[in-house]
């Protein structure tokens, strides 16, 4: 070999290591901007795989990217899992919150999936998030609630419409009045004495929940409510258009 290959060689073996550096380098970076999303779908894909969502991923992977939280709450929401309803509806909640929404946007449609959900507690948080966000939109949607299988959603609804101040609710309301649940007829009672003013007698006492528990419940507290009972339904029947 002459002397001038071996020179040229040499010459381009730093520039050979060079480019060899440079495309590990370029690898490297790869990776690193790489790992963080891979480790984020893998981290989400193994929590709507499980019966409770992860709670800790959840909240380290919305902290690092805003971005991602609808990719959440659309992957919790499409599992038809009841706790990764529940988390969605919260997580919705959260982020009403905090921008102090005063519209639902994009997420109306899982409300309104949510107020008929197989589960009372989905529906309990729909109810309450659309009263909070969009109070003017929710008062049919509480008059549909009248009609749940969930005694205690029909006493939140109630109680949202009259604190909403609908009136126009009367007959369905004065209908809960012939229901054999104590929380019911009381709710609807005490509903129809706030907003027409006339006074049936319905008080807390007679349906607290210590007295409606015991074994022992006076007889008289049971004869009291009964009337006010009655005294409501006649007056709706006389009332009534």
């Amino acid at each position: 070999m002459t002397p001038e290959p071996v020179a040229e060689e040499a010459a381009a073996r730093p520039a050979a290591r060079k480019r060899r550096q440079y495309v590990l380098f370029g690898v490297l970076i790869f990776l690193v901007v790489l790992r963080e999303p891979v480790e984020f779908e893998t981290g989400l894909r193994k929590s709507l795989g499980a019966e409770v969502p992860d709670q800790a991923f959840l909240d380290a992977a919305m902290e690092r990217s805003a971005g991602r939280f609808e990719r959440i709450v659309r992957g919790l929401w499409g599992t038809g899992k009841i706790a990764h309803r529940q988390e969605a509806m919260k997580l919705v909640g959260f982020r009403m919150s905090q921008q102090q929404a005063t519209t639902l946007g994009r997420y109306r449609a899982f409300v309104e999936v949510g107020l008929g959900d197989r589960d009372s507690s989905v529906r309990e948080a729909a109810m309450n998030l659309l009263v909070r966000v969009e109070r003017s939109l929710a008062t049919p949607h509480l008059l549909a609630q009248l009609d749940d299988s969930d005694h205690h959603l029909r006493v939140l609804a109630m109680w949202h419409l009259r604190h909403l101040g609908v009136t126009n609710a009367l007959p369905l309301i004065a209908e809960q009045l012939r229901e054999s649940n104590p929380e019911l007829v009381y709710e609807s009672a005490h509903w129809l004495q706030r907003v027409t003013g006339v006074d049936h007698g319905m008080r807390g006492e007679l349906v607290s929940r210590r007295l409606l528990l015991s074994p022992t419940r006076p007889a008289h507290t049971l004869t009291n409510f009964q009337v006010a009972r009655k005294s409501a339904l006649v007056w709706w029947e006389n009332n009534r258009a």
